[in-house]
């Protein structure tokens, strides 16, 4: 059977991909393709998508997790991770810093058709290495962590995996979500840090098979609050709702007040928050100069439409027919100019939300911008004799807003064109 007679079949139902350890990995993977081949398929409409994880390795590095947020596929991956399970944080460490034979040990254990005497044996090992391990990691994704705060990405050394999607953190208390890569690589190293400091000593193998014991615990510790004294948080926060809230996840998570991460988490746990609402505010923010810069594009469309039975208005411009016309055109221009640039600029220092690129309002506003105002930048350039002193406009002389216009918003804007989905506005 082919991809597209699988896609043909399952055309309009959901689909679920899960797996636990390396089989969430896969399932991920199994999950990318799919998201990949319905998203060029042009002969079905695509089908709700979702992929749930437990205990999964990380499965790629940075640039995979914005592609994935460029995509708008984040909300198909949710990867449910224990407090107390290394695997998920294992691939924070160098890969032969890693003792192998201690990962294959908990496989086997958890391997149905295991004989006592493998299970004894790598009950052993890891019995004597597991607290090794455990401080492995927690100084690895430490680094991690420490690096993330970096602003020149460049300087930052160690693993090159990142999370993607939303991450669920458990712990016998409950769970708390963060959908921010950041923001989960902080939550990773906090949760496992708090639940070693006070000394937990819940064995690997424990702590990687356990998820099906959270699943059913959390829905009495989420909906039926079985934690009584959470009504004493609520009760005893002064400030708001939301630190009441935030003061809850650190507890369904397993960071208590008292612990030397909790800071940290609280921190990282707002700015997960803060992270996926600014993008959001400042394109709502730039839709409204949108707006206002309107009527600047406005006039030049006027100031086209009379020239456009005479010479033209590149012509025009070049020539400075109507002075008087020829400035207010020229100011226009400047200030459309200078509303673009500060588009890339906010681009530039990801202030605006991931898929930004592939919205239509913004796409066509990007297009319709080009177009009109583009033509008058060349006429400027040759009449001021630059392309005589610097070269040709298109390699010496072109805005870079034009370029990144045409290499990025145009190419997706074709792109979704052609495509069964229709970018939201």
């Amino acid at each position: 059977m082919t991809i597209q007679m699988l896609l043909n079949q399952i055309r309009g139902k959901a689909v679920v991909f899960t797996g636990h350890s390396l089989g969430g990995a896969i399932a991920a993977l199994a999950a990318l393709h799919y998201l990949c081949i319905s998203s060029l398929s042009s002969s079905c409409s695509p089908s709700p998508v979702l992929c749930v994880t437990f205990g999964s390795p990380l499965l790629g590095n940075e640039a995979l997790s914005r592609a994935i947020l460029r995509e708008r596929w984040g909300g198909n991956f949710c990867n449910v991770v224990s407090q107390h399970d290394v695997v998920p944080r294992l691939l924070f460490c160098p890969l032969d810093a890693v003792p192998v034979h201690v990962i294959i040990g908990m496989q086997l254990q958890q391997w149905p058709g295991h004989t006592h005497h493998t299970g004894v044996m790598t009950t052993r090992v890891v019995d004597a290495e597991q607290e090794g391990l455990r401080q492995l990691i927690q100084a690895h994704v430490r680094t991690v962590a420490m690096e993330q705060k970096l602003v020149d990405p460049e300087s930052r050394g160690g693993s090159p995996y990142r999370p993607f999607g939303a991450y669920v953190l458990c712990s016998p208390e409950g769970a708390a979500c963060v959908d921010n890569s950041t923001a989960a690589v902080q939550m990773l190293y906090a949760t496992f840090a708090a639940c070693y400091t006070r000394g937990d000593t819940t064995s690997l193998e424990a702590a990687h098979s356990c998820y099906g014991d959270l699943v059913l615990k959390m829905p009495q510790n989420l909906l039926l609050k079985r934690h009584l004294h959470a009504m004493d948080v609520l009760a005893s926060m002064s400030n708001s709702n939301y630190d009441a809230g935030i003061s809850l996840a650190m507890e369904a998570s397993g960071i208590g007040s008292e612990a030397t991460e909790a800071t940290t988490a609280r921190y990282w746990l707002k700015a997960s928050k803060r992270a996926g609402r600014s993008p959001s505010l400042n394109c709502a923010g730039l839709s409204t100069r949108l707006g206002r810069i309107t009527p600047c594009r406005a006039q030049i469309e006027w100031y086209k439409a009379s020239f456009d039975a005479d010479m033209g208005y590149y012509d025009a411009f070049k020539q400075q027919r109507s002075p008087k016309k020829f400035g207010k055109a020229n100011i226009y221009r400047l200030k459309l100019g200078q509303f673009w640039d500060g588009v890339l600029t906010m681009l530039d220092n990801s202030q605006l939300p991931h898929d930004f690129h592939r919205r239509a309002k913004w796409v066509n506003a990007a297009r319709f911008y080009q177009l009109l105002v583009e033509p008058l930048d060349i006429a400027d350039y040759h009449r001021n004799n630059l392309h005589k002193t610097r070269g040709g406009y298109i390699t010496h002389g072109r805005d870079r807003r034009y370029v990144r216009a045409a290499n990025t918003i145009v190419h997706a804007w074709s792109v979704s064109s052609q495509s069964i989905h229709t970018p939201q506005v």
